[in-house]
């Protein structure tokens, strides 16, 4: 379930599972919320979302399923974009826009993937270094404090497009 107003933004994913119920992700416009499942951790999507909240204030995550959605803002959230070609992927062709915050983005790498006939937005890939420091904010981020550098790929897939 996705819920937009404005910036204001909350995604309910239920999954029926012993050790995982799913997502609860909330942004008010201000502060970032993700919810914790009954042991007190974040799954790693949460953990990553508590790290970069600008990707929920710029109005990225949930893609074009939200009233954000930047890139239909362009004179408001002055983005850096750059065309990167077209990019071949699970045996289909994209083409892919490299995304950059105005500010607030940090080290967080985002792509944009549109399909070359309909020009859909169809996925969105955040890639992101994780330091021993940050891992360590983060209790029970990926089985609890990291010693070594972390690699952190979160991708969203949009299909099934009906009218």
């Amino acid at each position: 379930m996705v819920f937009s107003d404005g910036a204001k933004l909350r995604i309910a994913v239920p999954i029926v599972a012993p050790e995982y119920g799913g997502e609860q992700i909330a942004y008010d416009g201000t502060t970032t919320g993700v919810g914790k499942n009954t042991a007190g951790k974040r799954s790693i999507l949460g953990e990553f979302l508590v790290l970069h909240g600008a990707v929920l204030k710029e109005g990225l995550f949930g893609g074009t399923m939200t009233i954000g959605w930047p890139l239909l803002k362009l004179s408001e959230r002055q983005p850096t974009l750059e065309y990167k070609g077209l990019t071949k992927g699970e045996g289909t062709q994209y083409h892919v826009l490299a995304y950059r915050m105005k500010k607030g983005q940090g080290d967080c790498k985002i792509e944009l993937y549109f399909d070359p006939d309909t020009f859909r937005h169809v996925r969105t890939e955040y890639s992101t270094t994780l330091q021993p420091t940050a891992a360590a904010l983060a209790p029970g981020f990926l089985g609890g404090v990291q010693e070594q550098t972390t690699r952190l790929k979160v991708a969203e897939s949009f299909t099934n497009f009906e009218l």
